[in-house]
């Protein structure tokens, strides 16, 4: 398929002479070093060196900084299964319908895509702003009645209680903060008109300013909490941290 490309660009009159370079993600097929899409480019322009793409280089850095942490990967996992469980055209239905009451137009619960940040932080966006009309969504879902099936009801009744866990709140404004500085500049990685030099400028800035949060990580956390517990009392969920359960080990006779 790849090998095709070439012909398709002279087809169309596509002067490849004047490639000087390809950016892609690091995918196997894009570059494969015999059949990758850059390779076959290679093979008719050698000047079209291929670098990897910038925002897909930063996306997965993130990605792998966030694996570190349990508790954000049970977070954006818990947002994925709500995203997923509030698919259904009755469900949904249900939390539109909470919405009917809240200020500005009714907002649909975004998917997490780890490698797409833009996606995750749209994400965690939708659920702190809409967050009382999804609990309201997910009690009326989790209340045995005619129109529930058994698993809507279980279903809905763990995800109320698991987004209930002031750990996933602190996480969703953790993230919100890291959003804010990645947010902005991955969105201009992947603009038309950007060049390397503006890249790399952009990427220097956000190891910066997050080096900064870093030197001042005390005060960073004591906001951060301090938002996390103003939001969970607002919205009456408590701020205590759940005891976490020890597993008995099993006595070997």
């Amino acid at each position: 398929m790849h090998s095709n490309v070439v012909a398709v660009l002279k087809k169309i009159n596509f002067d490849i002479d004047w490639l000087v370079g390809q950016c892609y993600d690091g995918a196997g097929n894009i570059r494969g070093k015999y059949s990758g899409l850059a390779t076959h480019i290679q093979k008719s322009c050698k000047k079209a060196v291929y670098i990897w793409c910038n925002a897909h280089r930063m996306n997965l850095v993130m990605n792998s900084v966030t694996s570190c942490c349990k508790e954000v990967k049970n977070t954006l996992g818990l947002l994925e299964e709500l995203y997923t469980f509030m698919n259904g055209h009755k469900r949904n239905h249900v939390f539109f319908q909470t919405q009917n009451d809240s200020q500005g137009r009714a907002r649909q619960l975004k998917r997490v895509c780890i490698t797409r940040w833009n996606s995750t932080e749209a994400a965690i966006d939708t659920v702190l702003c809409r967050y009382r009309e999804v609990l309201d969504a997910l009690y009326c879902l989790s209340q045995p009645s005619g129109n529930s099936d058994s698993e809507t009801v279980t279903m809905a009744t763990g995800l109320h209680t698991r987004l209930k866990d002031i750990r996933v709140i602190i996480c969703m404004h953790m993230l919100k903060i890291v959003y804010h500085v990645i947010g902005p500049a991955s969105r201009q990685l992947q603009a038309i008109s950007i060049d390397l030099a503006s890249a790399t400028a952009l990427l220097d800035d956000c190891k910066k300013r997050f080096e900064e949060t870093r030197l001042h990580a005390d005060s960073v956390w004591d906001k951060l909490y301090k938002e996390s517990v103003e939001f969970a009392v607002k919205h009456g969920v408590s701020e205590e941290f759940p005891e976490e359960r020890r597993r008995k080990k099993k006595t070997t006779h």
